[in-house]
């Protein structure tokens, strides 16, 4: 195969380099010699079969049955329980991350308790009750603390209620893993635990 042309000069200077174990696939090398990519060199080609693999289906992890909280009775049961739950606990000295992932734990294990949980596959798009709403908040609450002199403003608890009322339900927890519905179901003791 002369893959290089130059006046009288014809020799195989161009090659395809291929892993070991894939040398079998290999089916057909060629040189087009009506084809020049570069000057003075022809086109190499080759064939290759390849099969068809598997695709692996993603391993699903257990979620919360959240849509039990449309009940009434169940929410009414996952409010006592975190709040039984978050007056056992010790808050005492915690940063905000740990005091952040102790509630966490409190309203998933609680959830857990209440709910149960999943086995399938989810079947909803992936989103967060921090949507764009509640950022453009957050954002202009901070300027708007920036601006002013001296202490800002508090976060009151209609506002924070207010947001709570209008996060859409039915939807896949995020990164922490709490879906909408868990802190909607908490009530106050959720909303103040925001405020905290």
């Amino acid at each position: 195969m002369v893959t290089y042309v130059a006046g009288p000069v014809k020799s195989t200077v161009d090659y395809i380099m291929v892993r070991l174990e894939d040398k079998a696939k290999v089916r057909n090398v060629k040189v087009i010699s009506s084809e020049e990519c570069v000057p003075k060199h022809k086109l190499l080609v080759m064939d290759m079969w390849f099969k068809a693999t598997k695709s692996w289906r993603r391993k699903s992890e257990p979620r919360v049955h959240v849509w039990k909280f449309k009940e009434e009775k169940t929410c009414e049961d996952y409010r006592c329980m975190v709040g039984d739950k978050v007056e056992e606990a010790k808050w005492n000295g915690l940063g905000v991350n740990d005091y952040w992932l102790q509630m966490k734990g409190i309203m998933m294990q609680s959830a857990q308790d209440i709910c149960g949980m999943t086995k399938g596959p989810c079947r909803h798009k992936e989103t967060w009750w921090w949507n764009e709403e509640v950022a453009e908040a957050v954002r202009d609450h901070k300027i708007s603390a920036e601006v002013k002199e001296g202490p800002a403003d508090c976060i009151t608890m209609d506002e924070v209620r207010a947001v709570l009322k209008k996060i859409k339900r039915h939807n896949d927890p995020g990164l922490s893993g709490l879906v909408a519905e868990m802190i909607q179901a908490t009530g106050d003791i959720g909303t103040q635990w925001i405020l905290h």
